[in-house]
């Protein structure tokens, strides 16, 4: 079973708030964040194909976002990670997506895809993406 990089729901919800109010004041109300969020992302997957990676385990909850916005990166998937790692709602999903991304960029080398996602059992995980990594 998957329980490593799982947020708290409180810090999730806060978090959401604080990155609402942000864009708003950076874009105006009308502002939607996550349109926007999705965005930034397929921006950068355009320049950078292969930064899915960023988002480790993440990745297949917001490919799915993605494929829900119009914008397709293959039909690869992986549900059983996909559904451990996505929030209730999919505000929620980019958010912890991007939160994880963060971490990733602070600690883990660029391209990195193994992860230990069962502190019980310590088995790396390798999460690849035949889609992208083409």
């Amino acid at each position: 079973m998957y329980t490593e990089y799982l947020f708290p729901k409180e810090w999730v919800s806060e978090e959401i708030a604080a990155k609402q109010a942000s864009i708003k004041a950076n874009l105006g109300e009308s502002a939607d964040l996550l349109r926007n969020g999705l965005n930034v992302i397929a921006g950068r997957l355009k320049k950078d194909p292969m930064r899915y990676r960023d988002y480790g385990p993440y990745w297949w909850a917001i490919k799915a976002l993605l494929r829900g916005a119009g914008v397709s990166y293959g039909s690869s998937d992986n549900p059983i990670m996909r559904e451990t790692y996505k929030g209730a709602l999919p505000i929620e999903t980019l958010v912890i997506a991007e939160a994880f991304r963060e971490m990733y960029l602070a600690t883990f080398l660029k391209y990195s895809n193994q992860f230990i996602l069962d502190a019980e059992s310590g088995e790396i995980v390798e999460i690849t993406d035949g889609d992208m990594d083409l």
